[in-house]
């Protein structure tokens, strides 16, 4: 048997493969150089050394040699000591436990603890051993320069096992730990103190900051509040406590020419304007410096000192994106608001744990106490519905002075007694050693070597401590608390998706720009559908916020001589072109450096052309990539792209050229000068036209040309060439095509309708949550040219525990099932669902299996999702090579792809080669 780094590999039975983290050394291609490519490899593997491990098959050296089993011909079987299966009591534990929180299950439903009536479909299949370390393997790259090498980025990721306060989770971690313990346990622990503790950097730094993602309640960032105007200074002085003072008393401003009063409520949680606005603080996702909204966009208020004095709150309300626009009377004024509220904003997101939304509710009640009849309300409310004796019961459980009533803490403690989970209290006893009372470091090593396949260091064990288990703060006691061990394994540190995959940019950047997937989007400047829908600013914004790296920009002769962006022959709204480039120009690079394209669809006359051009090269000025058909020091580009690397900070036009002189073409010598990709390719070019055509021309197909295509002419082509895939023209409600077969072909550019929230659309997303969610994945090399994956096939085992806080629709608790589904090859394809639990999204239990046979894991995505009949309330989707294996948190998301607070999803995750 050989090793790698003294880890077991597999036997020659079962194949090697050929996908991008998986075995098999890549293959120096012909006419590649030597020493450049050997220094390829050599950094490539200094990367992987660096690398914790965090998803199959994992770099050598870092898997526990002990999560292994001895190998036989056929391939692994497991040992006993691998899996200790739940033992018979806690099913009827559970059992027991079901009826106490359900009351007795009707003959039709599910009985807890039995077998469902509706299973999965699945086999029932042995426990599968943790996946083998691999080394990972680069797609074949075409030769790049000594230049490139000498710049390849040495991506770094923590050398923790399990990175417990990882990224901008850190603060929020600690302190959503420690204000939900410190409720529960009596801990007079402040939000002061701890971010006293933490050494919060200073207000003033923070304004500064101009990234934004959306909004993440638990994993918000000061930093993703602000996206800054091209020109702003720095405040004029730092925000000061006692400026809050100031802030609630009110201050009158313009909105935006309507003089009205602004006004922080006394609990920091609204912000009024006026009689009739009131915006819930926790619902803003952007603080948007200067003029850039469509209200703003609408008022002639453009001159640069009412500019740098406005801004406009972007939240949330009923579902719908509003804006509260600001103009302040004064400088001061405005660096007050500004300031005040990313201080109030980011605060109370780092305080935000899972007992925030029950106080609100209680607080919606103004009473000290609640008896049984309120108690049953506000479950109900919170989409949980018990029986009347068990509730009862829970009352009088919870009810410390007997007076049949409950104040606010005991409150709070029942229902985050509703909220525990019986599976991780089992897991719990199955690895404490002292009879289920605390988890020691050894107990917890053990957990996350034989679980989770990580190891921790004793530190990284005093920090999972004293981030998660408030009870032993102060003290010199190293153990976890069954409550600690639950807020550890529920927290947004141990989602499934691997951190160093979505957090980081991990693939290398220097390969041409056709070796990558790119988040496309159709039709952006369009909400709603493709005949009546409005056009808005806000698309091209939220596409970008959203990780988009293609739009589309459709412009037409406007009537006042200026050019528009709409979807012509319609009825739908116009934007100025004007308006669309500024946007672009400050909010393309929103969320990184990668290299941002431009897909024009030109109607316009010579004379409005003139116009687009002007404004593109005023506004967009050095930004724009200079076309590599124009540079005669980039010749060798018309045989490859250039890299993301090599074009960061860039902005690609693609569209129609003509040639140097022509003036009789549809587009003018001026436009074409500027455009870096030549479009107007068929389908009729994959092989007529693909060795011919130069690296900077590509082809356009509809969904229906593209099932017409043949596979493997459309992957060759996509070696050198974009091919740009889009809607066909009769889904005029901008419903979506199904992404996967453009991307299984090697399509780069798979534009989809991003306005729509469906099945295409998150799969997109979760495409794109890899490599640090950059907008730019490394396709598998055996879609660049290096050879097919043999057959060998990686099982997925998805054990379905128990979700949490599942919002309802309408009135009516929810019957909650969960839907599990690969998409990838055409053989992968599979959808299992769970059985239904009635009137219930509070606290679901399900403990059902879905196992899935892939085969070409590289291309292949998992999607979650919580339905309740046809409609799908809750979803997330992640590639499979992603997932972290282990006890993992799944974080669901509604139909605007934002985190619904408080809702997740329990799985644990186990992965195994079967050989062919």
């Amino acid at each position: 048997m050989p090793t790698v780094g003294g880890m077991l590999q597999p036997s020659m039975s079962t194949p090697s493969m050929n996908y991008g983290g998986y075995p098999q050394q890549p293959q120096q291609p012909a006419g590649y150089d030597a020493g450049c490519y050997g220094q390829y490899q050599q950094q490539q593997q200094q990367q992987q050394q660096q690398q914790p491990y965090g998803m199959y098959p994992q770099q050598a050296g870092t898997y526990p040699q002990q999560a292994y089993c001895q190998p036989q011909t056929a391939g692994y079987v497991q040992q006993q000591a691998c899996y200790t299966p739940p033992p018979q009591q806690q099913q009827a534990e559970y059992a027991q436990y079901a009826a106490a929180q359900y009351g007795q299950p009707s003959a039709v439903g599910y009985t807890p603890g039995t077998q469902s009536p509706i299973p999965c479909g699945m086999p029932t299949v042995p426990q599968p051993m943790p996946p083998q370390p691999m080394p990972q393997q680069q797609p074949m790259p075409l030769q790049p320069t000594p230049q490139q090498m000498s710049t390849v980025p040495t991506t770094t990721p923590s050398s923790k096992g399990w990175n417990v306060l990882r990224g901008s989770g850190k603060v929020n971690a600690v302190i959503g730990a420690r204000t939900a313990a410190s409720t529960l346990s009596g801990t007079n622990y402040t939000a002061d103190k701890v971010l006293d503790s933490l050494q919060m950097p200073s207000v003033q730094g923070l304004a500064a900051d101009t990234i934004t993602t959306p909004r993440t309640y638990q994993k918000g960032r000061v930093s993703e509040l602000f996206v800054d105007a091209i020109g702003f200074d720095s405040p004029s002085e730092p925000f000061r406590l006692e400026h809050l003072s100031r802030m609630k008393a009110g201050v009158a401003v313009l909105a935006p020419k309507t003089e009205k009063k602004l006004a922080l409520s006394e609990n920091e949680k609204f912000l009024q304007c006026g009689a009739t606005t009131l915006v819930p603080l926790m619902m803003v996702d952007e603080l948007r410096k200067g003029q850039k909204t469509t209200v703003f966009q609408g008022k002639d208020v453009r001159d640069e000192q009412t500019e740098k004095q406005s801004f406009s709150l972007v939240y949330d309300s009923d579902g719908s994106t509003n804006t509260l626009d600001i103009i302040c009377k004064t400088v001061a004024d405005f660096d007050l608001w500004v300031n005040g509220l990313v201080y109030v904003i980011s605060r109370r997101r780092e305080e935000a744990s899972d007992l925030d939304h029950y106080k609100n509710e209680w607080e919606k009640l103004h009473m000290a106490e609640i008896n049984y009849k309120t108690l049953r309300l506000m479950l109900k409310k919170l989409n949980f519905k018990m029986s009347k004796d068990v509730l009862k019961k829970k009352l009088e459980e919870f009810d410390e002075n007997g007076n049949g009533k409950l104040n606010c803490g005991e409150c709070m403690r029942l229902l985050q007694s509703l909220r525990s989970h019986i599976e991780i209290k089992h897991l719990f006893e199955q690895y404490s050693s002292d009879g289920g009372k605390t988890m020691s470091y050894a107990d917890a090593s053990k957990f996350f070597t034989e679980k989770q396949n990580e190891n921790i260091s004793a530190s990284e064990f005093s920090s999972i401590v004293e981030a998660f288990d408030a009870e032993h703060l102060g003290t010199n006691q190293q153990a976890l608390t069954l409550q600690g061990f639950e807020r550890m394994l529920t927290s947004p540190s141990n989602e499934v998706i691997d951190p160093t995959k979505n957090t980081t940019v991990y693939n290398c950047m220097d390969f041409p720009m056709s070796y990558y997937w790119i988040a496309s989007s159709h039709n952006t400047y369009l909400e709603g559908d493709q005949l009546t829908g409005k056009a808005t600013l806000e698309s091209y914004i939220r596409c970008f916020k959203m990780g988009g790296k293609c739009v589309e920009i459709d412009i037409w002769d406007g009537p006042d001589g200026e050019p528009r962006v709409t979807h012509g022959h319609t009825l739908t709204s116009t934007l100025k072109f004007y308006d669309v480039v500024r946007t672009i120009r400050d909010y393309a690079f929103i969320r990184n450096k990668n290299p941002v394209i431009l897909s024009l669809e030109n109607h316009c006359s010579h004379v409005q052309q003139e116009k687009m051009t002007n404004y593109f090269k005023s506004l967009l000025g050095d930004m724009i990539a200079t076309p590599t058909h124009l540079n005669s020091n980039l010749v060798k580009s018309l045989d490859r792209l250039l890299s993301p690397n090599e074009l960061a900070g860039k902005i690609l036009i693609k569209g129609n050229v003509v040639e140097q002189g022509d003036t009789t073409g549809k587009v003018t010598q001026s436009l074409s000068n500027l455009t870096y990709l030549k479009s107007g390719g068929s389908a009729d070019d994959l092989v007529s036209a693909n060795d011919s055509m130069a690296a900077y021309e590509m082809i356009s197909v509809s969904e229906d040309s593209l099932s017409k295509l043949n596979q493997s002419d459309l992957t060759a082509f996509n070696r050198r060439h974009f091919t740009r895939t889009y809607p066909k023209g009769t889904r005029f409600d901008s419903s979506n095509y199904d992404p996967m077969p453009g991307w299984n072909g090697g399509a780069q550019l798979v534009a989809l309708n991003y306005q729509t929230s469906s099945t295409p659309m998150w799969l997109n997303f979760g495409r794109f949550r890899d490599n640090g969610e950059s907008g730019y994945v490394l396709k598998p090399s055996y879609l660049l040219g290096g050879e097919r994956p043999p057959s060998a096939t990686l099982q997925l085992s998805v054990q379905i525990y128990s979700a949490r806080q599942i919002p309802k629709h309408g009135k009516v608790p929810v019957n909650p099932s969960v839907a599990v589904a690969v998409y990838g090859a055409t053989a992968d394809n599979k959808t299992t669902q769970t059985f239904v639990v009635n009137n219930n999204g509070f606290n679901p239990y399900w403990e059902e299996q879905a196992v899935f046979a892939v085969t070409m894991p590289d291309l292949a995505i998992a999607l979650f999702e919580i339905k309740d009949g046809a409609r799908t309330i809750a979803h997330y989707a992640l590639p499979v090579p992603c997932i972290r294996p282990g006890y993992r948190i799944v974080p669901l998301r509604d139909d605007n792809e934002k985190v619904i607070f408080m809702c997740n999803l329990l799985c644990e995750f186990k992965f195994q080669w079967l050989a062919a």
